[in-house]
């Protein structure tokens, strides 16, 4: 399967695509709070990466994951990755995250395309939710 970085992601030359999920955001989980109107609960989604792919509960779209990841690092220190969904072979999440300088906030969004399909937008329109640090029991209990 090739999974290709359309010519809406930029970065430099020395910018490679690289197998896996990068170590940097391994073993951290993250929560985004969305507030609803004001007779209704707040919903909280969840997301974290392991060794070999990437976990998101409660969105929009339902729980997901996917694997057989691969991620290209930016030149700002953003992240864009991009793996099969394990439901539909067919179809790819890219996900793109902006951590702050100490990785306790992160500015994250996701696209669930079909793998020939390019990205339409630069990351930055997909990054629309912050999300903080949260306990891996919290984010794996939910």
């Amino acid at each position: 399967m090739t999974i290709c970085f359309g010519e809406s992601t930029i970065a430099s030359a020395n910018s490679k695509v690289q197998d896996g999920v990068p170590t940097v955001l391994q073993g951290k989980y993250w929560t985004v709070t969305i507030r609803g109107s004001k007779s209704s609960q707040p919903i909280h989604e969840y997301f974290y990466a392991t060794k070999d792919g990437f976990v998101a509960k409660h969105t929009k779209d339902g729980n997901f994951t996917a694997k057989w990841m691969i991620y290209r690092r930016m030149e700002d220190n953003d992240y864009i990755l991009n793996g099969s969904d394990t439901k539909d072979l067919s179809m790819a999440y890219w996900i793109f995250i902006e951590p702050n300088k100490n990785w306790t906030k992160i500015r994250i969004g996701y696209a669930h395309l079909p793998i020939n399909q390019s990205l339409k937008h630069y990351p930055s329109y997909y990054c629309r939710s912050t999300a903080t640090r949260v306990s891996k029991v919290t984010a794996i209990l939910h």
